[in-house]
Formats: C-alpha cells, structure tokens, sequence
C-alpha cells in the first residue's frame, strides 16, 4: 500500500504537459538576446542594460531608459548564469503557466521584472549617505563606461 501511495504522489508531481507557449518564447527570448551579447556586447550592454545612474542622477529618463526596465531581465553576465535563470524558469515556469494560463503568467513574470528592476533602482538610490555626492559620482564613473568601455574609447 505505501509502495501505491508513492507512485500516485509522484505521479502528481510530475506532469507529462508539453512546455507552455509563452514559457517556450520566453526561454527562446532569453537565448537569443544572449547569443545577440556574445556578438555585440557593447551595443546590448548600452542599450538595454538597467543604468541606475542614468535614473537617479536628476536627468529625465528617455525612452531608452523606460524600455530598460523590461529589457535588462533578458541580459546574462555569462553562460552559467543563463543555464541557471533557463533552468528556473523551465522548472517553475512550466508549472505555474500550466497552472495559471498564459496571460496571468504573463502579468505575473512582467510584474516580478518591474519590481526587481525597481527594488535594484531603490537599493542604489540609497546605497550610502550623501547620496547626491554619490550618485554624480556614479553617474561620472557610468559615463566614463560607457564612453571608453562600452564604446571603445574618445570621440
């Protein structure tokens, strides 16, 4: 009998569903704006990477500013870090998009985006005191890699 109860619960456990749509783009997204890294690392890192010294240094946020708040959860720092945020997002995903449907997965993963974006915004809005000095001085040091790192040198 208890042989019985540990395959039905198995059972339970794992579900023979293909992988949702959406969990499937998003898995393809992700791969993609990775293999888009390896052959023009400067141009994505620029563009799409969350700068929150281009945020919190008073200027306005542009639109390339406002897209970067969805765009910087489809960078990665390396192939590691991709295979592991694939994998989480294959063995949750799968689940909750079974689950919940689509477009509440959806909400739900653009939802969590934001907030991690935010919550990074907020931690570097107060990362020590005298935040004005600290964020210029962030904002220098932002601009200077982004003119000689990221851009390959002066003008």
């Amino acid at each position: 009998a208890s042989r019985e109860s540990v395959r039905e619960s198995s059972s339970k456990l794992v579900d023979n569903k293909p992988m949702p749509a959406f969990t499937r783009t998003l898995l393809q997204l992700n791969i993609g704006a990775y293999l888009l890294q390896q052959l023009a690392p400067r141009g994505m890192m620029a563009w799409f990477a969350l700068w929150p010294g281009d945020w919190l240094a008073g200027g306005s946020a542009s639109l390339a500013s406002l897209w970067q708040l969805a765009s910087y959860s489809f960078l990665h720092g390396s192939l590691t870090h991709l295979g592991l945020n694939m994998f989480a997002l294959w063995m949750f995903g799968t689940p909750l998009e079974n689950r919940w449907g689509s477009q509440r997965f959806l909400l739900y993963y653009f939802v969590t985006g934001f907030g991690a974006a935010a919550l990074h915004l907020g931690v570097n809005c107060l990362y020590a005191p005298g935040i004005h000095r600290n964020i210029l001085l962030r904002q220098s040091q932002h601009q200077f890699y982004k003119q000689f790192v990221v851009r390959g040198g002066a003008e």
